[in-house]
């Protein structure tokens, strides 16, 4: 698991959309590079299998959730892929997992990133039920054999 903070508020999806394009063109730019600024920071490695990209979002705001979520999961993941660490944000490489909002008027606005391989999850699954299976065909030998 690799995880990565961005300290700040972003751009939700209202304030991307409300703008004319070349504006929110502008805003969501200089967002994704800040964005990249910080996964190099944590020195992210390149994925090699299919992601899933989890979220927390502390919030000192009184943005609307979805528009929180909406515009900072595009953000981020647009500059995830910018910076080469996932191939692209289509459902064949990214699983989108929890995006958590909590509410702290004290706390500083921030965002934990965590990625996780979604391969590993599918192997130990596979070999899990090959576990089951070859169990299960063990115990019907044994009551025919009985």
């Amino acid at each position: 698991m690799q995880i990565f903070y961005v300290h700040g508020k972003l751009p939700g999806y209202n304030d991307l959309a409300k703008k004319h394009w070349a504006s929110s063109y502008r805003e969501k730019r200089a967002a994704m590079h800040y964005v990249q600024l910080c996964i190099n920071q944590a020195r992210i490695k390149p994925a090699e299998c299919k992601q899933k990209i989890s979220m927390v979002i502390t919030d000192n705001t009184n943005r609307d959730a979805d528009n929180i979520m909406s515009g900072t999961t595009k953000v981020i993941l647009d500059a995830l892929t910018n910076c080469g660490i996932i191939k692209d944000d289509g459902p064949s490489n990214v699983e989108i997992g929890s995006v958590e909002l909590r509410r702290d008027k004290k706390a500083a606005y921030k965002i934990m990133v965590s990625m996780e391989d979604v391969a590993d999850d599918v192997k130990s699954d596979l070999n899990e039920a090959q576990k089951l299976k070859i169990a299960g065909r063990a115990m019907i030998q044994g009551f025919m054999k009985g």
